[in-house]
């Protein structure tokens, strides 16, 4: 049997500005729908941009959430998303690249 001593430090989302990629389902879902209630703003990006609605609907304050459709697969448009979020969102405090 393995142990494994890890400690985690709790961590203040408040009014941070989180982008998250692949939020339209699964983790990203979750972890959404969680950040918001921490009162997060968030930058909500997947391919499925109907599905990136529903989630953003589902959050606590969806008037913090910005939806940003990507497809991490085309990397020409990174430059374009990402300029996109900074003028959203001034700043991204936190990236969770979920794919």
């Amino acid at each position: 049997m393995v142990s494994c001593n890890v400690k985690i430090m709790p961590m203040d989302f408040s009014n941070k500005t989180v982008w998250i990629t692949g939020a339209s389902s699964g983790i990203g879902r979750a972890l959404s729908i969680e950040l918001s209630r921490q009162n997060a703003k968030l930058i909500l990006s997947s391919r499925d941009v109907n599905s990136l609605e529903l989630v953003k609907k589902e959050c606590k304050n969806p008037q913090n959430v910005t939806v940003i459709p990507l497809d991490l697969e085309d990397y020409t448009q990174f430059s374009k998303k990402v300029t996109e979020a900074i003028a959203a969102c001034y700043r991204s405090n936190c990236c969770f690249w979920n794919n």
